[in-house]
């Protein structure tokens, strides 16, 4: 299998973005890679070992997402940028779909991780806003990003993760979900996708 180069990726330009998630539709994509951008395909993330890179949890303390992973693990990725209306619109969103789906989840012994760039204050308004009950975490660097080659996209003079869904079960990932054109949907794609496969 080849290997991820650790390094950082190029983020795609807002516009761009915007343009693809507009005209693609679908579960996963067979390769996320556009022209111009290091950004490593479904396949080549498929079978890839988690890195051992550990994100934030709220109350500060450095968390292992292979230890989280031990059995079935689905970690969203979102943008976490309060300034684009929009983006922030689809987070919340994101964030409500899958507590409406927690008991699902927990009934098929799966955990569910939501990491994001979002300072942490930001990731306690959504907490008490949504009511929460699965992990929030936050890569401030983007790390992950950068090691697993994840898309980013550049907003604001800042570069934030792009909407994408891990599936991992013993520190390996076993599914990708990207793009994800309708947050609020992306439980019900990897509920389903457990049903199929697991």
């Amino acid at each position: 299998m080849r290997q991820i180069a650790d390094q950082p990726c190029a983020p795609t330009d807002l516009r761009v973005w915007k343009q693809q998630r507009a005209g693609v539709r679908g579960l996963t994509v067979p390769d996320a890679r556009a022209a111009g951008r290091a950004v490593a395909s479904a396949t080549e993330l498929v079978g890839q070992r988690l890195p051992t890179i550990e994100p934030l949890s709220l109350e500060g303390r450095p968390i292992s997402l292979c230890d989280l992973s031990i059995g079935w693990l689905a970690v969203y990725f979102y943008p976490g940028n309060s300034d684009d209306a929009d983006a922030a619109l689809e987070d919340a969103r994101q964030h409500r779909a899958f507590r409406r789906h927690e008991r699902a989840f927990e009934e098929r012994s799966i955990r569910v991780a939501a990491l994001s760039s979002q300072p942490q204050e930001q990731q306690v308004q959504s907490v008490w806003a949504h009511d929460l009950q699965h992990a929030m975490l936050r890569d401030t660097e983007l790390a992950l990003a950068d090691r697993l080659c994840l898309p980013t996209v550049q907003a604001d003079g800042k570069r934030w993760f792009d909407r994408v869904t891990l599936l991992a079960l013993g520190g390996v990932i076993e599914h990708v979900f990207h793009p994800v054109t309708r947050a609020s949907a992306n439980p019900e794609q990897v509920l389903a996708w457990i049903e199929l496969h697991a």
